[in-house]
C-alpha cells in the first residue's frame, strides 16, 4: 500500500513557516538546518498514524523520562557555518494539545503537558553568537546588509532602556526587570526583544536622543528599529517564546503601519497566538513556575487580554481574539509587580503604588470589555 505523505512538520506548523516535509520527508530541510531533527514529525495524524510513526522512527529518539513538569532533552541548534560553533541549549518541552507528543506520552502511562516550548542555553553565550548559529551563510550576509547587528552605542542604549521603564512598563509590564538588565549588561538578551523595545521606546526620545542615535526624525528611528525586528523574526532567529511574546507584544503596544503585510494587528495575532500556547490563559501553569515567574505570566496576560479588548473598543478589530469562558487566570493584583526577593538594583526604578493600582484598574475594566 502506498504510504501517505505527510504535511508541514511540527516546529514548521507552529512557526506558521513553509515545509517541504511533504517533499523530502522528515527531518524537513528547515529543522535540519536548525538542529531539530528530533522535533520534526508530522503536525496533525490519526491515532493510528501516530503509533505506526512511534514503532517505525520516533520511539528511539524520544527521551520518555520526563516529570510532571515536562522532560529535558539535550538539542543541538544550529549549524557549523562561519565562526560560529554549534551551541547546545536544552530543549523543554511542555505540549498540550493532541499531537504524536501526547499520543505517545499518553500510550507510556505519561502526563500531559503543559503549553510552553522554550530553549535553554549557556547562560555566557552572547545573543550575537546564539542568534547567528542559527542561520545560513546567505541570512548572514542577508542580516550583514540591513545592519542587524549595528547597535546604538552602551550610553544611547542605556538612555532608551531607562524611558522605557520611566513611560512604557507601567502600561505593558512584560519584563522580569532584574532578569532583563542582568541579561542586557552581559549581551545576552535577546536582540529581537530589545529592537522591540526600542521601536516602542522611540516616541518617548527627545530630539538630542533621536540624533544621536543617527536619525533625522523619530519616525525614521522607529521605522528602522521596527524593520530589524522583523527581519530577526522572519529568520527565526529567536527560539524563546518568552522572548518571542515579549518582543511581539512590544511591536502592537502602539498603532502602526510601519509594513503592509505586519502592521500592529499581525503582532497582536502572535502575541495572543503565543500567550495561548505557552498556557498562559489557566491557573494550571502556575503550578510549574516559581513565584516571580508566576508573576510575570500573569502581567503578560493581563496586558495581552488590554490589548484585545481596546483594539475593539477603537474600533480597529470587529470582534475579541480571546474568549473570557476559555480562560481562569486568576485578576492581577499589585503583589503581581513584586520582583524577585533580595533582588535590588540601582538601575531598575521602582515602581509606585499608584502606578501599580493604575495597571490593575485598567485590567478590572477590560473584564467589562
Amino acid at each position: 500500500m502506498t504510504r501517505r505523505k505527510v504535511g508541514a512538520c511540527v516546529p514548521c506548523h507552529t512557526r506558521k513557516v513553509a515545509c517541504d516535509a511533504q517533499q523530502r520527508g522528515t527531518p524537513c530541510s528547515r529543522c535540519e538546518k536548525k538542529g531539530l531533527t528530533g522535533l520534526c514529525m508530522p503536525a496533525a495524524r490519526s491515532a493510528s498514524d501516530a503509533k505506526r510513526l512511534h514503532q517505525q522512527k520516533v520511539a528511539p529518539e524520544l527521551d520518555l523520562e520526563t516529570s510532571e513538569q515536562g522532560g529535558q532533552t539535550g538539542t543541538d541548534i544550529g549549524v557549523n557555518d562561519g565562526a560560529f560553533e554549534k551551541p547546545v541549549a536544552i530543549m523543554k518541552e511542555h505540549y498540550k494539545d493532541y499531537n504524536p507528543y501526547v499520543l505517545l506520552g499518553e500510550a507510556f502511562g505519561k502526563p500531559r503537558r503543559l503549553g510552553l516550548v522554550s530553549p535553554e542555553y549557556p547562560n555566557d553565550m552572547l545573543a550575537l553568537e546564539r542568534e547567528m548559529s542559527l542561520v545560513d551563510s546567505a541570512d548572514k550576509e542577508y542580516m550583514q546588509q540591513k545592519r542587524i547587528y549595528n547597535m546604538p552605542a552602551k550610553h544611547i542604549s542605556d538612555e532608551l532602556v531607562s524611558l522605557f521603564y520611566e513611560h512604557v512598563y507601567i502600561h505593558f509590564p512584560i519584563l522580569d526587570r532584574p532578569h532583563f538588565q542582568s541579561s542586557y549588561h552581559q549581551s545576552t538578551c535577546s536582540t529581537f526583544l530589545l529592537y522591540s523595545l526600542y521601536a516602542a521606546t522611540i516616541p518617548y526620545a527627545s530630539a538630542q536622543l533621536i540624533q544621536d542615535l543617527g536619525f533625522v526624525t523619530a519616525q525614521a528611528a522607529q521605522g528602522e528599529f521596527f524593520c530589524r525586528a522583523k527581519v530577526l523574526h522572519g529568520l527565526g532567529c529567536e527560539l524563546s517564546e518568552l522572548a518571542l511574546l515579549q518582543g511581539t507584544i512590544l511591536l502592537c503596544s502602539f498603532t502602526h503601519f510601519l509594513d503592509q503585510t505586519k502592521d500592529f494587528r499581525f503582532w497582536k495575532c502572535n502575541a495572543i497566538r503565543l500567550a495561548v500556547q505557552m498556557g498562559l490563559r489557566s491557573r494550571e501553569i502556575c503550578n510549574v513556575l516559581t513565584q516571580s515567574m508566576t508573576r510575570l505570566y500573569r502581567r503578560m496576560w493581563w496586558t495581552v487580554i488590554q490589548l484585545d479588548v481596546s483594539s475593539v473598543i477603537s474600533g480597529l478589530e470587529p470582534v475579541r481574539f480571546i474568549r473570557d469562558e476559555e480562560t481562569d487566570t486568576p485578576i492581577i493584583a499589585t503583589e503581581d509587580f513584586d520582583e524577585a526577593a533580595g533582588v535590588v538594583r540601582s538601575d531598575i526604578p521602582a515602581i509606585t503604588s499608584d502606578q501599580k493600582q493604575f495597571f490593575v484598574l485598567k485590567c478590572q475594566l477590560a473584564q467589562l470589555g
